[in-house]
This record gives structure tokens, C-alpha cells and sequence, in this order.
């Protein structure tokens, strides 16, 4: 005997379908984010009767993954450039990369993508109020290639992942008065931590101090906790801190099989 439980009480059922064939999408409780292999970001509004398009931006090459940082209000992906080793070559070099775009909403598809590198936006600090809350790129760089990427919901730090390494950025926006608004002038992601698990990193999370990795078979989770002294890292695995005033005292996991 089979007993059927209704369990589905949301207002109603809508759906969306498109022809942009996308290579990866996001969502919010607002927006719907697809991205293409035209290096575009298309944006839905879910409000909205018939979700309409409410805007689109470019970005810098094809999207793999794209994670919304409602925090720091930008939208953070995973992108992948090919390129041949040599001239005429048929052997093709994959690189996987993260970047970070900044008021998205302003965009204007004709118009370049201006660019800055993450840790070193001396120069996007010192332009006009105005010119800093147009639309821009920030860079994040990593030594490697990118295969997992994720943000906390609660202080819009960032975690970005290799197969062997976790570097961790610390977002240093500042918003409005309001609230609702950052401002571009402090767009910044600050690299502060490096933290080598053992395992093949397949999957992160990261939530206010604890740092969840995943592998095939396994999950460890990390708890971090800093203090403003700078004694010494504290530490029964790999990772050093690079920010003046934080340090990592304790830090423990705990290996769980699936």
C-alpha cells in the first residue's frame, strides 16, 4: 500500500525556460543568473510576471560557476580560458580562474569590463564616488586552478578551492548608510589564509568561522579562530595567516566518512 503525503505549499508553480543555452546559473530570492559561453550574464527577475529579463553584463571569459554573494552584493564565478600552448598548435591549455563583478546592475553589454586585482585596488580607491559604483571586475588571484568556490552569507568572505589547496579572502566592502548599497570605493577581496587538507578537495563551504571540505569519500570540517594578537599559528595541519593582526590559534577537523 502507497500513501501519498501533500507536502507542497507554496502559492504556485512557474516556469522559466530560455534558448541561451547556459554553462552555469545561480539564483537569489530576486534574480536568476544565467551564464553563457558568449562570456555573458544574463539576469531574471523572479518578482516579476513572466520573468523578464532585467539586465545583463559581460565577463571576461566562459563561466563554469556562478555563486551570488548577496553580502557583498557581486556576483562570483568560476571561469575557464582555453588556449593553445603554441602557434599552430592542436594541443589546447585549460585554466580555471575566479573573478568578482561589482555592480552587475549597471552594466552596459557594448562597454569594456574594467578590471582590478584583488589586494591591490590602490588606484580604483582613490577615483571618484561616481566613477567607483560603475561596473567592474576584481580579479582573485590563486596559484592554481580553480575547482570549488563558495562565500559566507554572513560576512561575504570568500573560499576558493584547488584539489589540494583552500585560500580564503576576506571581503572589505563597506555598505551605505542604508544598508542596501556598497561602495565601490573599498571593493576589495584580501587574502589572509591557505590551508592544505589532506584530501582532494571536491566541494567547500564556508559559514562564519568553520570551513566544511569535501572529498569523494570523506568531509572535514575546520573551525577557525583568530585573535588580533600575532602569536604563533597554533596548528595540527598545514596554513599560514598573511594579514597584519590576525592570527589562527586554534585549528582542529574532524573527518567523517559519507
Amino acid at each position: 500500500m502507497v500513501r501519498v503525503l501533500l507536502f507542497h505549499y507554496f502559492k504556485s508553480q512557474r516556469t522559466f525556460s530560455d534558448s541561451l543555452q547556459p554553462t552555469s546559473f545561480a539564483s537569489t530570492k530576486d534574480y536568476l543568473f544565467l551564464g553563457t559561453g558568449e562570456m555573458k550574464v544574463f539576469v531574471y527577475s523572479l518578482e516579476q510576471p513572466n520573468f523578464p529579463l532585467f539586465c545583463e553584463f559581460p565577463i571576461m571569459s566562459k563561466p563554469v560557476k556562478l555563486i551570488c554573494n548577496e553580502k557583498a552584493k557581486c556576483v562570483l564565478t568560476i571561469e575557464r580560458t582555453s588556449r593553445r600552448k603554441n602557434a599552430g598548435s592542436k594541443v589546447v591549455s585549460v585554466q580555471t580562474h575566479s573573478r568578482a563583478y561589482f555592480n552587475w546592475f549597471k552594466a552596459n553589454p557594448d562597454e569594456a569590463v574594467r578590471t582590478y586585482a584583488a589586494g591591490h585596488s590602490h588606484y580604483q580607491r582613490q577615483e571618484s564616488e561616481g566613477k567607483c559604483k560603475d561596473f567592474l571586475a576584481l580579479e582573485i588571484p590563486t596559484q592554481f586552478d580553480v575547482t570549488a568556490i563558495c562565500c559566507c552569507p554572513t560576512s561575504g568572505n570568500v573560499a576558493i578551492a584547488s584539489v589540494k589547496k583552500v585560500s580564503l579572502f576576506r571581503w572589505s566592502g563597506n555598505l551605505t548608510s542604508g544598508g542596501t548599497d556598497v561602495t565601490a570605493m573599498y571593493h576589495d577581496m584580501e587574502h589572509f589564509l591557505d590551508i592544505e587538507p589532506s584530501m582532494i578537495v571536491k566541494e567547500v563551504v564556508l559559514s562564519d568561522c568553520y570551513l566544511a571540505v569535501r572529498s569523494n569519500l570523506d568531509v572535514q570540517v575546520l573551525k577557525l579562530v583568530f585573535t588580533a594578537d600575532q602569536d604563533s599559528v597554533s596548528s595540527s595541519r598545514s596554513g599560514k595567516s598573511s594579514s597584519p593582526g590576525t592570527t589562527l590559534l586554534n585549528k582542529y577537523s574532524i573527518a567523517k566518512s559519507c
